[in-house]
């Protein structure tokens, strides 16, 4: 059995994702923040990006304003996809969220849960029309995190460190990024050019500033 100062540990659990396209350098800072645990409360990663039918139903791909040239019964597989993914990714977020106040030692501490990936993420990836129930889902997801920090470059900059995508592509990617983060609320954009320890430094500033306006609001 568990003790019970972890049972009854329900202290806030504070959680901050870290976006991006391929290339952006996300697993690199991911692995810096962790490195750096703070020595109170209980500090995880969780990855959330994909789910069991991202591998079966290809991407979707918009002209950029959420219209697509699919077919009907096609686009409500690609909606019904979406839908899926938020639905795995709430759950997979929430398990997170348990674990984290299980593991904790500290009662009086805050908890973090660090994700690598967010909804900004699943946004960019199915890029459904603003309004719709995909958006709808993901942008309620959204609202859980104290802050997603957006690890933002230059196509040409993705494309020299990510061999697997064309720039072309990474275009459309960065494009559906910057569009879904003016949506979203606490997203906070950061330089992925800059060194992987001042992005990191940048990801901690971003997450301290939405704790002090939460407290202050």
């Amino acid at each position: 059995m568990l003790p019970t100062s972890n049972v009854l540990n329900l202290r806030p659990v504070h959680v901050v994702g870290v976006s991006g396209p391929d290339g952006a350098g996300k697993s690199t800072v991911i692995r810096l923040l962790l490195r750096s645990r703070p020595d109170q409360g209980a500090f995880l990663s969780v990855y959330l990006y994909g789910c069991f039918l991202c591998r079966r139903v290809p991407a979707r791909r918009t002209h950029g304003d959420g219209e697509t040239s699919q077919s009907s019964d096609a686009g409500f597989l690609l909606a019904a996809h979406g839908l899926i993914d938020a639905l795995e990714l709430w759950i997979r977020l929430s398990l997170a969220k348990v674990r984290a106040r299980l593991l904790s030692t500290n009662k009086t501490a805050a908890n973090i849960v660090l994700s690598d990936r967010s909804p900004l993420d699943g946004l960019a990836k199915h890029d459904p029309r603003a309004g719709s129930v995909t958006a709808r889902a993901f942008g309620r997801l959204a609202r859980s995190y104290d802050v997603i920090a957006w690890l933002d470059a230059e196509p040409q900059v993705l494309a020299g460190r990510d061999t697997e995508h064309a720039r072309p592509e990474l275009e459309r990617v960065r494009e559906a990024f910057t569009r879904w983060a003016t949506l979203l609320p606490n997203v906070a954009r950061i330089d992925a050019t800059a060194p992987p320890g001042a992005v990191a430094s940048a990801i901690r500033a971003a997450h301290a500033s939405s704790v002090r306006d939460r407290i202050d609001a």
